[in-house]
């Protein structure tokens, strides 16, 4: 899946001028999908930039993008957090250590 920025939002979900993450008009490739409790979506991306020392996916509201392709790897695979939640992921990157080895 691959999507264009057009807005960029703080963590309180405001709108803001700056981002370390993202980048208007920029093109980001998805690499996860979440949907929240109270369907609110988010996608997974690798930032433009990233904080010295500080290697991580970051998530962002999915009203901050516009998406340019909805094709997704057939190797993404669904997930349930708290019968409340749902994502959707490579099936590798769902094992429970997985971001303490991206670390």
């Amino acid at each position: 899946m691959k999507v264009k920025c057009i807005r960029l939002e703080n963590s309180f979900n405001e709108e803001t001028n700056y981002s370390p993450w993202l980048e208007i008009g920029k093109s980001y490739f998805v690499v996860s999908i979440f949907i929240n409790e109270n369907g609110e979506k988010s996608f997974g991306i690798i930032p433009t930039e990233r904080p010295i020392d500080f290697n991580t996916l970051s998530s962002h509201s999915s009203k901050c993008f516009d998406i340019l392709s909805t094709s997704t790897p057939s190797s993404w695979k669904p997930w349930i957090v708290s019968n409340s939640s749902i994502g959707i992921s490579p099936k590798s990157w769902q094992e429970q250590d997985f971001m303490d080895r991206l670390l």
